[in-house]
């Protein structure tokens, strides 16, 4: 598959990269809809999940950022967490075979070039399959690209990654799916979730296929 990069515009303030502790699901969640389910039949799940205010609305614990959403994304309780130790909060959301993860981590100095390696890395690690199609910088936002294989079908994701505007948390946008449907995937995450306000992808607006 190759990659063509449309970016935005707007202003995109220069941002610094840090570490990201290596606790990311690396596949589309095929369990989606009986996870949709539980969650339907249980309204309470997401609001057990750490942030999650509820159904649509979310406010990361250590960080104080903000992610709202519409249907049909919801809350995938299991793969949300707010661990203080690490100084980590994710939210997970899916929609059907698609995943869409936002990670907030405090902040170390290091820089976005420094950080695209570590997550290379570990995603090469977690899932030998991994191949990184291609990455790349736009004033100091960084965004990586990438395939694997899930139940033995072509998937794909991409992931930008920043400094927060007050220097304190790397923000972590990412959104995978299989190769067939992420074009719709990485639209509805684009339009369907915001974060802080906003869109959650300050750089790529499509990855055609």
């Amino acid at each position: 598959m190759a990659v063509h990069a449309t970016f935005h515009t707007g202003r995109i303030l220069l941002f610094t990269l840090a570490i990201i502790v290596g606790i990311v699901i690396a596949s589309p969640n095929g369990a989606g809809a009986q996870i949709r389910e539980r969650i339907e039949a249980s309204p309470e799940a997401e609001v057990d999940a750490a942030g999650v205010l509820g159904e649509f609305e979310y406010q990361s614990p250590q960080f104080g950022y903000t992610v709202e959403w519409a249907e049909p994304w919801v809350v995938d309780p299991a793969a949300t967490e707010s661990n203080i130790g690490i100084a980590l909060d994710r939210l997970s959301l899916i929609s059907g075979t698609a995943r869409f993860q936002v990670f907030f981590v405090a902040a170390e100095g290091e820089t976005a070039a420094e950080y695209a390696e570590r997550f290379i890395d570990f995603r090469i690690s977690y899932d030998p399959t991994t191949e990184i199609v291609t990455t790349g910088d736009r004033r100091g936002l960084t965004w990586i690209a990438y395939s694997f294989v899930s139940d033995g079908q072509q998937a794909v994701g991409v992931a930008e990654v920043s400094l927060s505007a007050d220097g304190t948390a790397i923000q972590v946008v990412e959104v995978m799916d299989y190769d067939v449907t992420f074009e719709d995937a990485f639209d509805s995450a684009s339009t369907g979730v915001e974060l802080d306000g906003a869109s959650p992808f300050r750089v790529l607006v499509e990855w055609p296929g």
